[in-house]
């Protein structure tokens, strides 16, 4: 048959202008896209927002932050890019739909994404709870956990994108092989949690309480602990790319086969590291720092 453009098409059934919904807050109307053959008279309906009734609208903003521009090339300079507050997050909800209380439990709503397979955007977990749970392969885009507690959870295959922990009590939880992409933990208890084979990118642990943290085998880049207890903690075999350690407590900590090359280790805590000898090559550490460290190497340091 004839070839017809999008343009031409709409423009010879103006008829379509009149069978939109008056009641819908959204115009049928062509909008700015510069890609003409992506246009779909389908779509038009869903494109261009008008007369919002304010008066029956929810509005539900969640502080969200830790967002980054993926497509931005990541650098020194805006490396605080990935620790940034995120503008709040709108979601408009029409007359009808149910509030984010009427949509289940966090543990009801995890499990519901698991048997849908899909996975959840932009939810607010304030003050929740869950125990002795079991689930994998969903991914949390632009979420927030507020003062919620994964006490004994068993996880693996998450992917965790934008999202934020704040005063949450992960302890003796497995986060197994997950994927955290610009990630806060903010104040979180993370007592003996499993983090093993797990992939953090552009996150960040601040004020955190990680003691018996294990991120065995994880590969960390472009990540920050800041002010955090590492004490007696596991990261044996991770490959660290730009990490940094602000004024972290890593007593006894286990860094055996983790090349810390690069990593400046002058602010913070570091008796009793465990490490062979090799892993601190190029690591930058303090004249007292180095008399601790010098047994690796089998010197005697005489004073």
């Amino acid at each position: 048959g004839l070839y017809v453009p999008n343009v031409a098409l709409y423009q010879a059934e103006p008829h379509l202008e009149k069978s939109a919904p008056l009641p819908e807050p959204w115009l049928r109307k062509k909008d700015s896209n510069p890609h003409i053959q992506s246009q779909s008279l389908l779509c038009y309906l869903y494109t261009i927002p008008q007369n919002v009734n304010f008066a029956t609208a929810r509005f539900i903003v969640p502080r969200l932050c830790g967002f980054v521009n993926p497509f931005r090339a990541f650098s020194r300079e805006n490396r605080n890019l990935c620790l940034q507050k995120l503008l709040p997050m709108v979601y408009w909800k029409k007359r009808g739909c149910k509030a984010l209380s009427d949509l289940g439990t966090m543990k009801e709503r995890i499990a519901d994404a698991c048997t849908q397979e899909e996975d959840l955007n932009g939810a607010a977990f304030p003050g929740e709870s869950m125990e002795d749970a079991s689930f994998s392969g969903v991914g949390f885009h632009g979420c927030l956990f507020e003062n919620c507690r994964f006490l004994k959870c068993r996880t693996e295959n998450l992917y965790f994108e934008d999202t934020v922990f704040e005063n949450c009590d992960l302890s003796n939880s497995s986060f197994a092989d997950c994927c955290f992409r610009r990630v806060k933990f903010l104040r979180c208890k993370l007592m003996g949690t499993n983090f093993a084979g797990a992939v953090f990118d552009c996150s960040e642990f601040s004020a955190s309480s990680c003691r018996l943290i294990s991120i065995s085998g994880g590969k960390l880049k472009h990540v920050v602990f800041s002010g955090a207890d590492l004490s007696e903690g596991a990261l044996q075999e991770c490959s660290l790319n730009h990490v940094e350690f602000r004024g972290c407590t890593m007593r006894k900590s286990d860094f055996l086969h983790t090349p810390l090359k690069g990593v400046d280790l002058t602010g913070d805590e570091i008796g009793g590291l465990i490490v062979s000898g090799p892993e601190l090559r190029g690591a930058k550490v303090t004249m007292t720092q180095a008399c601790d460290l010098s047994r690796y190497l089998g010197l005697v340091v005489q004073y």
